[in-house]
């Protein structure tokens, strides 16, 4: 995995890509520029038009969590100034001197106006006079925001001066000189100077905000003998290949076209061929609808839901129909190396949840394929495809403050998908176990069996029990002899024949059958079925003289008699493998009532 990101890295520097930093750099925001002249007097203040700042290379950031220890070049007023807004005087004189004294010892010597400009103004400035500095004192709120500030001299920035960047670079190669010890790197096998302390890995949903590390040993338990108190002498790792890891993987946290986030898994991919394209593909497939998401792809008139689930499934349809002919709409090969890693956040450490390669292809056919297994009858305001996001959310309580084992199950179900094997036993579970937790609310427009939850009873039941996909179709299947399949379609019909009763009658249910006893009937049909029949005969007979009545009664008769061919009475138990197939059934005879219904007042659509 680490190799694979050192050469990501490589591929990267390869390609000039903005915001990946060289060895013994580090690509920052700065917020504001000081401008010095050639005597080291400071004569303004330049602040960034983005509060974002402007991304910078600056020389490679020291690890600090307490204590004073200066950045090259470029930090806050507090080292630059020796000023800050946090009402520490002493300290902050302290972070003066110890960047006077760094940056003296790096720029001594160098035969640069720039760098010479920037010694007299350490040598003559005075942090006591900072605070009624001019420049200072009219530029207080962008110089005390905490933000970086960099040096500029003559309209160029310092850190652009050619003698100025090779002092920086022999800085850090004597640094690496330098190291405790040198030994045979894991990751690239040269012998180099090893890191004992990897940088760190910023952009992981639920780590420390501060970063936090991948490789790492701090305790006897995890180090071999011989390497007592060496932290990562353990697993030799060069100083080169810490830093390479560590800039590729954060330049993928960084950028949305490189990063999905499901649950509490985040997921970064690429590849070291047309990177940008193949990573748009597979962002597109995994996330449906996330190219017209892009900044740009929204400057339209706002649409209706039913508009944006049409423009959504047409995105993917494109990119799905480009990728069966061979290529990419871009034209990229399918069989470009993709690499995909699902991170978990694990207290000051980022774990590993999965490391997935293969060719771009592979795992596009596999989500196809997944998205073919989900493929289900629903309403014109949702999408053909339902991402892996919105599956977990269909297995989590909405009312819960956390989804503990919903974040597990997010890794988990990622991986199934992208290699093609079974799904994890608790999606199908979370998902019946929130069907039978939910109660129907139109007003808050919440049903106990949604889209998701079909469509993920369906998907399970295909790829887990292996059944056939031409018995599980994506509408009502009429062909599907199967006894809890047509209890499904019966109970179904058995509400929408209560439901026109209801609305013939003009008043509202209290409690529909579904709030009732679909869970009984879902698990136990005779002791719920029984019941419901007797209850519509009544309703039934308040339809009696109307054509939906007829249809009703005429449907029903069908489906009983259907099941009684194969049965003399009511199953007294379902399985959960027949409670899925039960639920499939409900949701297609739904489908199709509202179909054929879609004019009648009282039906609306399936949210």
């Amino acid at each position: 995995m680490l190799r694979s990101l050192v050469d990501y890295y490589e591929y990267l520097l390869d390609n000039e890509v903005e915001g990946v930093a060289r060895p013994g750099w580090s690509s920052v925001p700065v917020g504001a520029l000081a401008e010095v002249d050639g005597a080291g007097n400071l004569v303004g203040i330049i602040p960034a038009e983005d509060k974002a700042g402007w991304k910078r290379q600056v020389p490679q950031r020291v690890e600090r969590s307490s204590g004073v220890s200066a950045n090259l070049l470029c930090d806050t007023s507090s080292y630059l100034f020796g000023v800050d807004a946090k009402g520490k005087p002493d300290r902050a004189v302290k972070c003066f001197n110890d960047a006077k004294e760094k940056n003296t010892a790096l720029l001594k010597g160098v035969d640069s106006p720039a760098a010479r400009a920037v010694l007299a103004f350490f040598s003559r400035w005075e942090p006591s006079q900072a605070p009624d500095h001019p420049v200072i004192a009219s530029n207080k709120e962008v110089v005390l925001s905490g933000r970086n500030i960099a040096f500029y001299f003559k309209g160029k920035e310092v850190l652009e001066d050619d003698e100025v960047v090779a002092a920086v670079n022999r800085a850090a190669q004597r640094s690496n000189t330098g190291a405790a010890a040198e030994m045979r790197c894991l990751v690239t096998g040269e012998r180099a100077p090893v890191a004992r302390l990897h940088p760190k890995i910023k952009g992981v949903l639920g780590a420390q905000s501060s970063g936090a590390s991948l490789v790492s040993f701090n305790a006897a338990a995890f180090e071999s003998y011989g390497c007592e108190e060496a932290q990562g002498f353990n697993a030799p790792v060069s100083e080169y290949a810490a830093f390479a890891y560590t800039t590729a993987l954060n330049y993928l946290l960084s950028d949305p076209m490189h990063r999905v986030r499901i649950g509490d898994t985040t997921v970064v991919f690429w590849s070291v061929e047309n990177d940008r394209e193949a990573a748009s593909v597979f962002r597109e497939g995994i996330d449906p609808g996330f190219t017209l998401r892009l900044p740009g792809a929204g400057d339209s008139p706002k649409k209706n839901p039913e508009q944006q689930a049409r423009d959504a499934d047409a995105s993917l349809d494109a990119t799905m129909a480009s990728i069966a002919k061979g290529r990419t709409s871009d034209g990229v090969s399918l069989d470009v190396p993709f690499f995909v890693l699902g991170l978990d956040p694990n207290a000051a450490r980022v774990s590993v949840r999965f490391f997935l390669q293969d060719s771009l292809g592979a795992f596009m056919a596999n989500i196809a394929e997944h998205y073919k297994r989900l493929a289900i009858a629903h309403g014109p305001q949702q999408s053909n495809y339902l991402s892996p996001y919105r599956l977990v959310m269909e297995t989590q309580n909405s009312n819960a403050k956390r989804g503990d084992a919903a974040s597990i199950l997010a890794g988990a179900l990622l991986r199934s998908i992208l290699t093609d094997a079974p799904y994890p036993a608790a999606l199908y579970q979370n998902a019946l176990l929130r069907v039978r937790a939910t109660q129907d609310n139109d007003e808050k427009k919440i049903r106990k069996v949604s889209y998701g939850r079909a469509a993920i009873m369906k998907a399970v039941l295909i790829k887990n029990y292996g059944v056939s996909e031409e018995v599980l179709t994506v509408d009502l299947n009429e062909e599907n002899a199967s006894v809890p399949y047509l209890l499904g379609r019966l109970f179904s019909e058995l509400e929408q024949t209560q439901a026109d009763a209801a609305y013939l009658d003009r008043r509202k249910l209290n409690a529909t059958i579904v709030n009732r006893y679909f869970n009984a009937a879902c698990a136990t049909p005779a002791v719920a079925f029984p019941e419901i029949m007797k209850l519509n005969m009544k309703h039934l007979d308040k339809l009696s003289r109307t054509a939906k009545g007829s249809r009703h009664a005429r449907t029903i008769g069908e489906l009983t008699e259907a099941i009684r061919a194969q049965t003399p009475s009511f199953p007294a138990r379902l399985t959960i493998e027949e409670q899925g197939d039960f639920i499939i059934g409900y949701w297609c005879q739904r489908q199709s009532g509202f179909a054929a219904n879609n004019e009648s007042n009282h039906s609306g659509e399936e949210e």
